[in-house]
């Protein structure tokens, strides 16, 4: 059995920890409950489309005003969109507009 490189072992490491602090967690919460909300009101491609958008907005006023642009906390974003969606997809039919 092959070992991952230690490269790689420090990178999911950081990456672990940076997803733990408390902003990429509300991140996370934040995106799987917008996906929720949006799923209930629009389509499916409309509802990932706004979700993203305004995570990407918060972004850019960060990046202009705040303390810069993330990809960790974009990443976060799209976590709590995935895990959304892997709820949806196991929700009783009709119970979203898909």
């Amino acid at each position: 059995m092959s070992r991952m490189p230690a490269g790689w072992r420090a990178w999911l490491l950081h990456l672990r920890n940076k997803l733990h602090e408390e902003d990429k967690q509300q991140h996370i919460e934040w995106s799987f409950w917008l996906t929720h909300a949006a799923c209930l009101l629009w389509p499916l491609p409309w509802a990932l489309a706004a979700v993203t958008a305004t995570g990407l907005c918060k972004e850019i006023w960060d990046a202009r005003y705040g303390s810069g642009f993330c990809w960790y906390d974009m990443l976060g974003n799209a976590i709590g969109i995935a895990l959304a969606l892997m709820m949806i997809c196991l929700a009783p039919e009709g119970l979203y507009y898909l």
